[in-house]
């Protein structure tokens, strides 16, 4: 399988993914953006905000769905 033909599969399973948690977890599209983009760049995320506002909650569901993907929770 060429590159081109891997992203294209790859694009899909994120958008499959980024749509399913987004279903569950309404206005946390910001999280889960900021999420694949330090998956992607293979940098930490800090989410900062109120507490009960479904951070946490949308950051696991999109590890539930990444196979091989552990949630780790520094605090």
């Amino acid at each position: 399988m060429n590159m081109l033909e891997t992203t294209k599969g790859l694009a899909a399973k994120v958008q499959a993914i980024t749509s399913d948690v987004l279903s569950r977890h309404i206005g946390r599209a910001d999280v889960v953006k900021t999420t694949w983009l330090a998956l992607v760049s293979g940098r930490p995320a800090f989410f900062l905000g109120s507490p009960g506002v479904d951070k946490t909650g949308t950051i696991q569901a999109l590890a539930r769905r990444i196979d091989g993907a552990v949630f780790y929770d520094a605090l």
